[in-house]
């Protein structure tokens, strides 16, 4: 099942036919929609979504729409301030790095006609039969 962004599987114990609109809703209480943030810090002074503190697999970081900035380990999460969070968002804003390098373009070699050696002509061998 699928609605608002959220998706649950339905259990094999239960079929796509039997289940009823509280069962589907129940289903859909249970997904998990992502991690849970660990501080809210409050909505951007744009108005354009929430200012959110995280907790990621190589330490806390604060995330506003899709820029992330990992905090420095002299700021704790709970001693972050809005101020502060916009700060590091600027910054990685700023520094944006592309997501690939671009790759080294090969100088492709001019290809040198090379001419194909003439064949022979192939002759069929006559099979001798000896007496």
């Amino acid at each position: 099942m699928n609605h608002d962004g959220k998706f649950k599987s339905i259990p094999k114990s239960e079929s796509v036919f039997s289940i009823d609109l509280a069962g589907a809703v129940a289903l859909l209480a249970q997904a998990h929609s992502g991690p849970a943030p660990i501080a809210d810090l409050g909505p951007h002074p744009s108005g354009e979504g929430r200012i959110e503190v995280f907790a990621g697999r190589y330490g806390p970081y604060v995330q506003h729409a899709k820029i992330r900035a990992t905090l420095p380990k002299s700021i704790s999460p709970e001693e972050l301030t809005l101020e502060e969070a916009m700060t590091l968002l600027t910054e990685k804003a700023a520094k944006e790095t592309p997501a690939k390098k671009p790759s080294a373009k090969k100088v492709a070699a001019k290809p040198t006609a090379k001419k194909a050696a003439p064949k022979k002509p192939t002759t069929k061998k006559s099979t001798l039969k000896k007496q």
